[in-house]
């Protein structure tokens, strides 16, 4: 990866919050599932906004999963 690629990885959105986007091939985007999913049932309490953030996170990972599956023809 550039530096130009990082750079433009990163941007604010309208609040003031930095996000990034980040490009996955299908075997990261499930195994980055797998581990939000694993991090959400075994959460072992806490703030609860953290545990609403793996659910949003974990619900977005199986949209963007079963969107790949899809357009590769698996299912």
């Amino acid at each position: 990866m550039h530096d130009d690629d990082v750079d433009n990885a990163f941007a604010e959105d309208d609040s003031g919050e930095i996000v990034v986007g980040l490009t996955l091939n299908t075997a990261c985007i499930r195994t980055l599932y797998k581990s939000v999913c694993r991090a959400y049932d075994t959460w072992p309490g806490g703030d609860p906004e953290e545990q609403i953030n793996l659910e949003k996170t974990k619900q977005a990972l199986y949209a963007v999963y079963m969107e790949l599956l899809y357009r590769s023809d698996i299912v």
